[in-house]
């Protein structure tokens, strides 16, 4: 059942807001932090970008998460939401890599940390 389903007597609006909202056709982009595409919604689905380019996290608060989804044959980076924020042991500012077909969720731990849950 979908979570929606679940919030019965609350708005469509409402329970989105709770249950999150979906991109589901990114393009990554930039080689850098500077330059990815900035993620702005809980569930990410890069379906292009060639070989290398990037997308970055949104600031969030602690407790917040974004699931970020592969679908494509080639590698993506994936970036904190800042050049002072790391991702789980990798340098403040440095980039995961997001195989081809794999996922990740990403949490916010504190304003500098990024918790990183790696699908198989």
């Amino acid at each position: 059942m979908s979570q929606s389903k679940k919030w019965l007597g609350v708005s469509p609006v409402t329970a989105q807001s709770i249950q999150g909202d979906a991109n589901t056709a990114i393009a990554a982009a930039g080689t850098a932090i500077s330059t990815a595409t900035d993620l702005t919604n809980t569930i990410n689905i890069i379906t292009s970008g060639a070989d290398g380019t990037g997308v970055q996290l949104d600031t969030g608060v602690v407790g917040d998460s974004q699931f970020v989804y592969n679908a494509t044959s080639t590698s993506k980076k994936v970036y904190p939401s800042s050049t002072t924020a790391a991702i789980n042991q990798i340098a403040v500012g440095g980039a995961q890599t997001l195989a081809p077909y794999t996922s990740c969720w990403y949490f916010v731990a504190s304003s500098t940390q990024h918790v990183a849950n790696l699908s198989a």
